[in-house]
C-alpha cells in the first residue's frame, strides 16, 4: 500500500512540475486530458469492465468518450457531488474557450475572467490554500492560485478513486466480522 502512494505521490509531484511551468493554455489542456483520465479510472473501479467494453466506453467515439459525458455520468450516479460537477462544467467552458482562443489565450482575458472566480471562490475560502499557493516569477497570483484549485481537484477525484470500492458477495465475505476486521486493518494508525 505504501509503495502504491510513494508512486501516486511521485507522479503528482511531476505532474505539478509540468503544469506550474506551461502557459494558460497548456496548463488547461493537461489538467483537462488528467481530470479526463482520472474519472475514467473512477468509473473502471466501480464500473463492471473488461478491455473491450473499456475501450467502447472510453474510446474517442465511446459513450464515455469526452470530458462532458464523463462528468455528467460521474455526478448522476453520485460519484461527485453537485458543486464538484459545477466546478468540472465551469472548467469545461474555461477550457473551451481558452483551446479555441489559440496561442496567447490567458486566464487574465476578459472572457475568463467570471469562470475562473467561480471557481477560484470556494478555495479562497480556506486559510491553507494561500499557504499552498507558492510564488512562482513568471505567474501572477490568480494564475497560480487556478493551478492549484485544479490540482485540488485531480486530488480529490484521486481520493474518490481510491476510496471507491466495489461489493462483491462471496459465501465467505457475507459475514460482517469479515468486513469490521478489514475496515480495522485499513485504518491509519493512531499517531
Amino acid at each position: 500500500m505504501e509503495d502504491n502512494f510513494d508512486a501516486r505521490k511521485d507522479a503528482y509531484v511531476a505532474f505539478m512540475g509540468e503544469f506550474m511551468n506551461e502557459s494558460d493554455r497548456a496548463c488547461v489542456i493537461l489538467a483537462s486530458a488528467e481530470i479526463e483520465h482520472r474519472l475514467q479510472l473512477l468509473f473502471e473501479k466501480v464500473l463492471h469492465t473488461n478491455a473491450k467494453l473499456r475501450r467502447d466506453l472510453f474510446g474517442y467515439r465511446g459513450a464515455l468518450g469526452g470530458f462532458s459525458a464523463r462528468s455528467k455520468l460521474a455526478y448522476a450516479l453520485g460519484l461527485i457531488d453537485k458543486q464538484f460537477f459545477d466546478y468540472l462544467e465551469e472548467f469545461r467552458a474555461i477550457r473551451n474557450t481558452i483551446v479555441h482562443e489559440g496561442a496567447g489565450a490567458s486566464l487574465e482575458d476578459a472572457s475568463l475572467v467570471a469562470s475562473t472566480e467561480k471557481i477560484l471562490q470556494s478555495f479562497r475560502i480556506s486559510r491553507k490554500f494561500a499557504t499552498w499557493a507558492n510564488e512562482h516569477d513568471h505567474l501572477t497570483l490568480k494564475q497560480i492560485e487556478f493551478r492549484y484549485a485544479l490540482s485540488f481537484m485531480i486530488l480529490m477525484l484521486e481520493y474518490a478513486t481510491q476510496e471507491a470500492t466495489k461489493i462483491q458477495i462471496r459465501t465467505q465475505s457475507c459475514n460482517p466480522e469479515t468486513y469490521i476486521l478489514q475496515a480495522e486493518q485499513d485504518a491509519p494508525p493512531n499517531d
